[in-house]
């Protein structure tokens, strides 16, 4: 029987692989601990989804509005079958602003929402109330959630605010959502943090739950985060030089903030990294700040600052592969070879997933650097898969040429396991292929294919399911969300109108009323940004 021991909190944390036989139950220790502590302590302690896989059979965990989240993120890292299957059928059951018999209920409280003023207030709450006489709690927190965000974005105005949420039941379970609510986190964390004192006395029992988990000791958390990753030390000493208890907690701390570019624990230490923020990286060094090891080295290569990263290499020998493809992932070339050179370290032979990274990165001299000098051989699954997804017409005759491969062929041999790539590449014809794809073979799922085909700007493929009938938005695993934005990202007008098309745009879902315009200006499509704000009006 393996028994490992955590500390969390200075409390003994013992799990057995046995059933019923664990000290504090790994369930209570997930639903009752922040997400970054739960991710810090179970990767830090080496937990494999084998060691509990049997606990949480025996628990049977619920999963309710409160600790799903909390699940959901424990299960990025586990993948857990049957936890997988729980969350599963909460979404169905659960969570009714994803099924569409509730769609018209939506329409009418987004409607109701974006109209609201001090005029119609009254009237405005007396209709949503009637709305929200139902036994289902879920759906109450549904309805709440799209008021709450509609009055933010809509009507940001602190009074109004107060009134309207005095009206919903379960305000404390509102606002965990909207803190874990990735959208619309910098409006509406700049409009909760600018109105705390006001928040604090109408609603005290939330305010609790806010100051601990998203104001903290960072009353000014949206100014931290802007100086870390514009490596301006001077306002970032202004801030937290100001409060001593405060540059103590830095040692500790995780700033709730969806950087996607920083790997492990969102701390000071590891942002500063990633954005290769030397200034703010060495005053923390300066005051005491410990590095955290492996994560800070990964996030320093990201970052691509040498100094950072031998001051890191200073400081810790737990060098791997993942942290030299970081360096090539992110274009750092000189900075991998550097680690290689002073670490000692072979290339990654032999690991196909290697050329592959490069070929994603577009870091095409690396990819041929590598491949001339005879470190890799072909691989033609792989790598030509990789090819479809990321590369290029240059890049696919360039091969064909040095290697006398036709792709074609390549195509022609493993269809069912590429049908995805397939999608993916603009230069084959789909076609051919589509009637001899398995969708159940190596998660080849039609609803994949749509979804590679979009944000790859395939529209002969999204034509081609279209004209088979089959509904590509019918997925949990595409977000209708998401599609648009993939269709956004592959500046192609004609998958937009496609993917705006599908019957689940004929009702304006209320996360879509700001954010693709902002996308779209982003990604600088100009026809597209006219066709959405056209698209958007008729709502």
């Amino acid at each position: 029987m393996k028994t490992l021991l955590i500390r969390v909190n200075d409390q003994s944390l013992t799990i057995k692989r046995q059933e019923a036989e664990v000290s504090q139950t790994l369930k209570d220790f997930i639903e009752k601990n922040p997400i970054d502590e739960i991710f810090e302590t179970l990767s830090k302690a080496n937990i494999t989804s084998d060691m509990i896989k049997d606990v949480f059979i025996t628990q049977n965990p619920t999963i309710t509005h409160e600790n799903w989240y909390q699940y959901k993120a424990f299960n990025k890292i586990f993948q857990i079958e049957f936890l997988n299957e729980k969350i599963a059928n909460f979404y169905e059951n659960g969570v009714p602003f994803y099924k569409e018999k509730n769609i018209k209920k939506l329409q009418l409280f987004e409607k109701l929402c974006f109209e609201l003023t001090d005029e119609n207030y009254d009237d405005t709450v007396l209709k949503m109330q009637s709305e929200m006489k139902t036994k289902n709690k879920y759906k109450k927190i549904a309805f709440g959630q799209v008021l709450f965000f509609a009055t933010i974005i809509n009507s940001p105005r602190i009074e109004l605010f107060l009134k309207v949420a005095k009206e919903i039941d379960g305000m404390i379970g509102l606002f965990k959502e909207f803190y874990n609510y990735e959208f619309h986190f910098k409006e509406s964390t700049a409009f909760l943090l600018n109105h705390r004192i006001k928040l604090g006395k109408e609603f005290p029992r939330e305010f609790d739950w806010l100051k601990e988990h998203l104001f903290g000791k960072f009353q000014d958390l949206p100014l931290i985060l802007d100086a870390l990753t514009k490596d301006d030390v001077n306002t970032f000493i202004d801030i937290v030089g100001k409060d001593p208890e405060l540059a103590e907690n830095l040692q500790n701390a995780t700033l709730p903030m969806p950087y996607r570019k920083v790997k492990g624990n969102l701390s000071p230490m590891n942002i500063a990294a990633a954005y290769g923020s030397i200034k703010c990286f060495k005053y923390l060094i300066n005051n005491g700040i410990q590095l955290e090891s492996i994560a800070t080295i990964a996030n320093a290569v990201i970052g691509g600052n040498a100094e950072i990263v031998q001051i890191c290499f200073r400081s810790c020998n737990e060098i791997n592969g993942k942290i030299i493809k970081y360096a090539y992932l992110y274009h750092h070339t000189e900075l991998a070879d550097w680690i290689f050179e002073q670490k000692n370290t072979d290339l990654p032979h032999k690991d196909p997933q290697f050329l592959c990274l490069l070929v994603r990165s577009a870091n095409y001299s690396q990819m041929i650097r590598f491949m001339k000098d005879g470190s890799y051989e072909m691989e033609s699954i792989f790598f030509y898969r990789s090819i479809f997804l990321y590369g290029n017409q240059l890049l696919l005759d360039w091969l064909t040429k040095m290697y006398k491969y036709d792709y074609n062929e390549v195509v022609d041999k493993n269809k069912n396991t590429l049908g995805l790539y397939i999608a993916a590449n603009r230069l084959i014809n789909p076609n051919k292929y589509f009637s001899e794809i398995n969708p159940k073979i190596n998660n080849c799922t039609y609803e994949n294919m749509a979804y590679v085909a979009t944000i790859n700007g395939n529209y002969s493929m999204l034509k081609l399911m279209g004209q088979h009938h089959i509904d590509i938005l019918n997925t949990q695993n595409i977000l209708k969300c998401n599609a648009l934005y993939a269709a956004i990202a592959s500046r192609n007008l004609n998958v937009v109108k496609f993917i705006t098309s599908q019957p689940f745009f004929n009702a304006k879902p209320y996360y879509l009323c700001v954010h693709p315009i902002k996308f779209t200006q982003q990604c600088k499509c100009d026809d597209i940004q006219e066709y959405l704000e056209k698209f958007l009006k008729r709502f």
